[in-house]
């Protein structure tokens, strides 16, 4: 199969694909932290493990048949983030509530018009005052 800029694509088949991108949740989305390796999965590490560059990744969601394995694929890393933002700030899960759950910041500030209204006559007078005054 060939994209429209003749280019071959380096997955033929979405089960090719699938089992490339199985293989890096299961061994490539970790960070050696020295002791400890931490699951880290992202959308340029998938991209470097399946040999092409994280534009072109994007891109095959395009194609209907590997529309699936790439949304899943986004989805199980979204799920790894998100689970990071919780950590001892709050920060993160603040941001998550703001762009996932529509919270939103609010103020409420209470004000009070001092203003009264005056006839045409009346601003006009005190036009008239300002200006005698200069």
């Amino acid at each position: 199969m060939a994209n429209k800029e003749g280019r071959p694509l380096k997955y033929e088949s979405v089960d090719d694909m699938q089992k490339a991108i199985d293989s890096y949740f299961e061994n490539d989305a970790f960070i050696d932290m020295g002791d400890t390796k931490m699951y880290a999965p992202t959308m340029s590490g998938l991209a470097y493990s399946l040999g092409i560059c994280r534009k072109t990744l994007i891109n095959y969601k395009n194609k209907d048949e590997f529309l699936h394995a790439i949304k899943d694929a986004r989805n199980k890393i979204g799920v790894a983030l998100e689970q990071r933002l919780y950590g001892n700030n709050v920060t993160g899960i603040i941001f998550n509530l703001k762009n996932n759950f529509d919270w939103r910041d609010k103020q409420e500030i209470e004000t009070k018009d001092t203003t009264k209204e005056h006839s045409d006559d009346d601003l006009n007078h005190r036009i008239q005052e300002l200006i005698n005054k200069k």
